[in-house]
Parts: structure tokens; C-alpha cells; sequence
């Protein structure tokens, strides 16, 4: 008897709706799995090297940093932007596993403020690069 009413139920269009929904849910849901593990990501809170070279020359167009010392800044961060794509062509010739591990390994550095000097900026202390 309550078998009946459950079948009844299931064939009102609100229970259709609540079935149907849950199912687009979790296919949703799946589906932003799937991509997870098959799309490279780099979105693990830190900033390449062209994210810096980007954030110091707009600081230096907006007059915070001298022309000598965004020369400065950009010569030391072109050599290690040469560098890490050194690193990564030697990489892309080994697993992709290890390119995920070093990129997790990176610290999350947040840009400075305009003005400001962050710890681990290169240009952390005296407003020069080290």
C-alpha cells in the first residue's frame, strides 16, 4: 500500500522537479571533478615571475619605483623568469606529477602595496633588489 502512494508520489511533477535537479547537480559535480584532474592548474595562491614583472611596472608607471630601480628589478627577475623556464622545459621531458609537486611546493606570496615592501619581494629591506 505505501509502495503505491511512493510510485504516486514519484509521478507528481514536484518530485520530478527535486529528482531531475539532483541529478543536474551531480552530474555538475562530476563533471568539476573530472576537469580537476585532467586540467593543469596553477592556482595555488603564488605569482610567476611575469605576474611580478607586470606588478613592478605598474608600479614604476605609476611613479612608486625609479627608472634604475625597475631596471634593476626587471634584470633580476628576467634572469630567474629565464631560469624557471630552464626548469620547466627539463621538466616537461620528465612526468607531469613532478610539475604539479613543485608548483604545490611554491610559497603563496601576495603582491605588495603600492609603496609598501614585502618580505619576500625582491625588493624587501632597502627598496632595492638584493
Amino acid at each position: 500500500m505505501w509502495s503505491e502512494r511512493f510510485v504516486q508520489f514519484l509521478q507528481t511533477p514536484t518530485a520530478q522537479l527535486v529528482i531531475w535537479s539532483g541529478v543536474l547537480v551531480g552530474v555538475v559535480v562530476i563533471g568539476f571533478y573530472v576537469i580537476s584532474i585532467f586540467r593543469p592548474t596553477r592556482d595555488n595562491g603564488s605569482y610567476s615571475t611575469s605576474d611580478w614583472i607586470s606588478h613592478f611596472r605598474e608600479l614604476h608607471s605609476s611613479g612608486v619605483l625609479a627608472e634604475e630601480e625597475f631596471r634593476t628589478i626587471k634584470t633580476k627577475l628576467a634572469r630567474q623568469m629565464q631560469q624557471e623556464l630552464l626548469e620547466e622545459s627539463a621538466e616537461a621531458e620528465s612526468s607531469p606529477a613532478r610539475k604539479n609537486q613543485r608548483d604545490a611546493a611554491r610559497p603563496q606570496q601576495p603582491l605588495p602595496e603600492a609603496g609598501v615592501d614585502s618580505p619576500s619581494s625582491p625588493t624587501a629591506g632597502n627598496g632595492s633588489p638584493e
